[in-house]
């Protein structure tokens, strides 16, 4: 299936899909006590050969040992997985390994949805006393439900960036993640994915799978949205630059004009200065004659 991926993503997708087809689910003993769903033993093996490759801290930032990606690569692996995952040939235990990864991951969508920066939630629109994502659970801790703050999530944050032109700086939580009414809100579709694989539901698991094409669409609509919105505020600052060093131009053009002024100026008073005690000198040599005689 294509997912409609960028050339970088495609890259990944291929490198996942050959770690999956050298190192196949099912090699992996379930040898882990149960994931937390009722499932069973799940692979701990598997988990470990995701994250020793740093896939399961692609969005982690770089000073906590992750990659910095962007959310487009855990799409990939869940797609990935997901594909493994509807393999017939796959068993109960092999599935519940997948369903831990899909479940940290869930984990990590909800963090990055709730990101907050300078004081600011970055999906949260312009509301600032309530997290963006709600996230409701069962006794063992894990996500069964999520929702957007009902006060929204999609204001929009305008800032002047020069004269006459102002640029969004921000993007509405739905248009990242989708509403949370919508079938392809991309917290429930983990979440049902999860689900799926640990009640070893091949026919759930192929649902999800055709869901994610709408999701990686939007997302790479919301990433072309601050693209478009970066080159704007980049334009702004180079016409900006342009007019401060025009300014400075003028500046320093004014400054010289001003010491030629005042050159000119100070000449004018030596040489009148010089005159005068040219005239002085010529009038007292006369009286001093006349003194002394």
């Amino acid at each position: 299936m294509d997912f409609g991926h960028s050339a970088v993503e495609q890259t990944f997708a291929d490198e996942v899909r050959a770690f999956l087809r050298a190192r196949p689910p099912d090699t992996f003993p379930p040898d882990g006590t149960d994931a937390g769903y009722g499932s069973g033993a799940h692979s701990r093996a598997f988990t470990a050969a995701l994250g020793e490759r740093g896939w399961l801290s692609l969005t982690w930032p770089r000073e906590h040992g992750g990659q910095e990606r962007p959310l487009g690569f855990q799409l990939v692996l869940l797609e990935e997985l997901a594909v493994a995952g509807a393999n017939g040939g796959l068993g109960a235990g092999e599935r519940a390994g997948m369903a831990t990864e899909v479940n940290q991951i869930l984990e990590e969508v909800v963090g990055g949805g709730n990101t907050n920066e300078h004081g600011r939630d970055l999906l949260g629109g312009r509301e600032t006393r309530t997290a963006p994502l709600t996230v409701t659970r069962n006794v063992n801790g894990d996500i069964t439900a999520v929702t957007w703050n009902p006060r929204g999530v999609d204001g929009a944050i305008d800032a002047t960036v020069s004269d006459g032109v102002t640029a969004q700086t921000n993007v509405g939580g739905t248009a990242v993640l989708g509403a949370d009414t919508d079938p392809t809100f991309l917290p429930a579709l983990l979440i049902q994915l999860r689900d799926a694989l640990n009640t070893n539901n091949q026919a759930g698991v192929s649902a999800v799978i055709d869901q994610f094409q709408t999701v990686t669409a939007r997302l790479s609509s919301a990433q072309s949205v601050v693209g478009s919105q970066l080159q704007t505020i980049d334009r702004a600052t180079s016409a900006n630059d342009t007019a401060r060093t025009a300014a400075k131009a003028a500046l320093s053009a004014i400054a010289d004009a001003d010491v030629a002024k005042v050159a000119v100026d100070l000449s004018q008073q030596e040489a009148v200065y010089q005159a005068a005690l040219y005239a002085s000198s010529q009038a007292i040599q006369p009286s001093l004659l006349e003194f002394l005689k």
